[in-house]
């Protein structure tokens, strides 16, 4: 749900008892109380929002103020959504029991591309045209032309009717920015029916961009927004192509047509590259090949939802002509998400390669629009700014541990030099935790492989983000306890069995670690404390593995979701820790406070969502300093070669200078 307040629009979290139906013009009246913003991933990292979250209290004296409605005036947002209403329901008319017909259609009718049936799309790079975007209005526009064209009817006119799409699309479809930006991209197109020329169509496109930029600068950080704009500049540059020269034959006719095709996917090639690190080799051919079979398939959705509002009593008919139609591409689809290599993993156009990803994104636009020395330049220039080709003189000794804030779970990213470990990948409250938190942490970090990933124990809020990282990229090692593997034996529906099957899948080498095993990486020595090689519990939390890790005289202690005195005690056995991660999220556990009061850490790290931080025991501890992910975001904290140490996290900043 969202609140509209006199700061924007907001999102709204709802208590679970109550009811949530309100109706059209109806006032809702309550408490509400406004949580902070939420802290970055990582230290360093965008916040993960600005202005925070509203939470509705006092639900149970919601008071329901219905507003009449006057006689005679018929709101433009009751039409809108009366309209809406009935396209949906000659979606289902449509669609019948056939699911992959229903989630095409919402998608290419609606916006709505976050079903199933579409990941598909995405896996082959294709996700662009899941989604209404300036490509797809293009297409209804170039669908509606076409007759005309054929009628000889002016260009004037047809400029006319292009408008007319756009007003239909906008009175079919929800309001969204990317709806808003592609129906807005596609009525810039029309000054070319008209003859304008490339000069004058960027000129508009780049004062719109600056108009939006100038109601909130951070659109220009947005994907979509970046991606929106570069490929309606590639699709106007390209346009002129297309016009017929004497001295065109056929194929130098379908070439250009090719061109056109492709010169969007070309332009925001760099811009997927930046923000996703994924390049899908295959994408230029089978945008040609996906471009006029939508082309062709759109057009035929959107009429045959019209005739249904029309003629409801011909909706299942005509159900039963393009369901197989459908079902037959979703097989294709589902078919080339299975070829080797559909997806590459690359940092070429990192984090910090901005300059290279906008100098090389500018000369493809050059290149695209026939500016060859342009483009040359722009595209040399581009590959002299990237970080790759700096010269880096000592491989770096320096220790770099990175608490990322993944809510109530685990994950934390070690970096020795140029070798890189990941203790635990998951969390209870982030259902994409690998894909929105880790993946992009570690890819802002440069890494590009793991030396090993170790799973502390099989709960879903340490390991959850496990199996997607080790599908992503390159993993050295796999270590688990001895109670997971015999987890995975016993129960092949566990999340350990999926785990150990993909490692295996992946040719990752898994290794049970118990007390006692040791390992170098680096300048960097792990040691496990925990747990003893007979141990013969089945409590995950008891069976857990407790490491240290040695590096530059420091020692950095991961306790797992230890919940016994015992084996707290055995893990605190050890010489004191410089930095002390407490166990179990920081819930209360038995004895702990006395145990770390006779040997206390330099600092305790709580990696906790933000209500168990808040609420622990910890805020208040009176000796080590306490830096929670749930409170402060990402955690960094280094340790140079000559053993200083410093943590830091938002608004936070701690030094430990090496002792004599």
């Amino acid at each position: 749900m969202k609140l509209r307040t006199n700061r924007g629009v907001q999102r709204v979290l709802l208590p679970q008892q109550g009811s949530a139906t309100v109706g059209l013009g109806d006032k809702v009246v309550c408490g509400v109380t406004w949580l902070s913003p939420r802290p970055p991933v990582w230290a360093g990292g965008p916040a993960k929002d600005t202005q925070g979250v509203a939470v509705l209290r006092d639900w149970q004296d919601v008071l329901v103020d219905s507003k009449q409605i006057p006689r005679g005036t018929i709101p433009w947002s009751l039409i809108k959504t009366s309209h809406q209403d009935r396209v949906a329901e000659s979606i289902n008319h449509i669609s019948g029991s056939s699911d992959t017909t229903r989630e095409w259609l919402n998608a290419l009718v609606l916006g709505n591309n976050q079903e199933r049936s579409l990941q598909a799309w995405r896996d082959i790079g294709l996700g662009h045209m899941a989604a209404i975007s300036g490509m797809h209005v293009s297409m209804l526009i170039f669908a509606a032309l076409i007759p005309l064209r054929m009628m000889g009817i002016p260009m004037a006119w047809q400029a006319i009717a292009s408008l007319v799409v756009i007003v239909v699309l906008l009175f079919t479809v929800p309001w969204k920015a990317p709806i808003l930006r592609a129906s807005l991209q596609a009525a810039l197109m029309v000054p070319m029916f008209l003859g304008a020329g490339r000069w004058c169509f960027l000129g508009i496109l780049a004062g719109v961009a600056a108009f939006l930029l100038i109601g909130n600068a951070q659109h220009l950080s947005s994907i979509g927004f970046q991606c929106s704009f570069v490929a309606t500049a590639a699709l106007g540059l390209a346009m002129p192509q297309l016009q017929w020269r004497p001295y065109d034959d056929w194929p130098r006719r379908m070439a250009r047509m090719v061109l056109v095709m492709c010169a969007p996917w070309l332009a925001v090639l760099p811009l997927g590259v930046y923000h996703f690190g994924v390049i899908h080799p295959y994408g230029a051919i089978l945008t040609v090949i996906a471009s006029p079979v939508l082309s062709l398939i759109l057009p035929i959705l959107w009429g045959s939802v019209l005739l249904g509002l029309i003629f409801p009593e011909l909706a299942s008919t005509v159900g039963l002509v393009i369901a197989p139609i459908l079902i037959a591409l979703q097989w294709i689809l589902d078919s080339l998400s299975t070829l080797p290599w559909v997806q590459i993993s690359t940092n070429f156009f990192r984090p910090d390669a901005v300059p290279t990803t906008a100098l090389v994104t500018v000369g493809l636009l050059f290149l695209i629009s026939g500016q060859m020395k342009w483009s040359i330049s722009a595209l040399v220039l581009g590959l002299l700014c990237s970080p790759d080709l700096k010269l880096n003189v000592d491989e770096q000794d320096d220790f770099r541990w990175d608490a990322l804030s993944v809510g109530n779970g685990s994950a934390h990213l070690l970096q020795m030099g140029s070798k890189s470990w990941l203790i635990d990948a998951g969390s209870s409250g982030e259902l994409h935790v690998s894909r929105r938190c880790i993946l992009p942490a570690l890819r802002n970090q440069n890494i590009r492989r793991l030396e090993g990933v170790v799973c502390t124990h099989a709960d879903l809020d340490h390991i959850a983000g496990v199996v997607p990282i080790l599908q992503a990229m390159p993993v050295g090692i796999l270590r688990i306890p001895p109670l997971m593997l015999r987890e995975a034996q016993d129960d092949v529906t566990s999340p350990c069995h999926t785990l150990l099957a993909t490692a295996k899948e992946m040719d990752v080498p898994v290794i049970i670690t118990t007390r006692g095993d040791q390992w170098e990486s680096g300048s960097s020595t792990f040691k496990t404390l925990w747990p003893p090689r007979d141990l013969t519990s089945r409590n995950r939390n008891h069976a857990s593995l407790a490491l240290e890790v040695l590096v530059h005289g420091r020692r950095l202690r991961f306790s797992g979701d230890a919940d016994s005195k015992l084996m707290i005690s055995e893990i605190q056995n050890e010489p004191p820790a410089d930095v002390f991660e407490l166990p179990h999220h920081g819930a209360r556990c038995l004895g702990l406070e006395t145990i770390l009061r006779k040997r206390p850490p330099r600092l305790l790290l709580q990696s906790s969502s933000r209500r168990r931080a808040q609420n622990g025991p910890w805020c208040t501890w009176p000796g080590s300093p306490h830096l929670a992910t749930g409170l402060h975001g990402g955690i960094c904290i280094q340790v140079d070669s000559s053993g200083c140490m410093t943590a830091a996290a938002q608004n936070r900043f701690y030094t430990w200078p090496r002792e004599p």
